[in-house]
C-alpha cells in the first residue's frame, strides 16, 4: 500500500512541475517591456537620420547637375 501511495504522489509531483514549466497563458505586449520607449526613441531617430541622409545625397546630387550644366558639360 505505501508503494502506490509514494507512486500516486510522484505522479502528482511530476504533473505540479510540468504544469510550473509550461509557458504562461498570459499574452505579453511588447509595449509593456520597460525599455519599450527607449527603443522606439532609438528606431525613430535612426529613421530620421536616414531622411535626412538621403535628402544631403539628393541636395548634393542636384548641385553636381547644376554645376555640370553651368559650367557647359551637359
Amino acid at each position: 500500500m505505501a508503494l502506490i501511495s509514494t507512486y500516486a504522489r510522484a505522479i502528482e509531483f511530476a504533473e505540479l512541475k510540468q504544469k510550473e514549466q509550461a509557458p504562461s497563458k498570459v499574452p505579453c505586449r511588447i509595449e509593456d517591456h520597460p525599455l519599450y520607449e527607449s527603443v522606439l526613441a532609438w528606431e525613430n531617430a535612426s529613421r530620421e537620420k536616414a531622411e535626412e541622409d538621403e535628402k544631403a545625397s539628393i541636395r548634393k546630387r542636384e548641385e553636381r547637375a547644376a554645376r555640370a550644366l553651368l559650367a557647359g558639360k551637359t
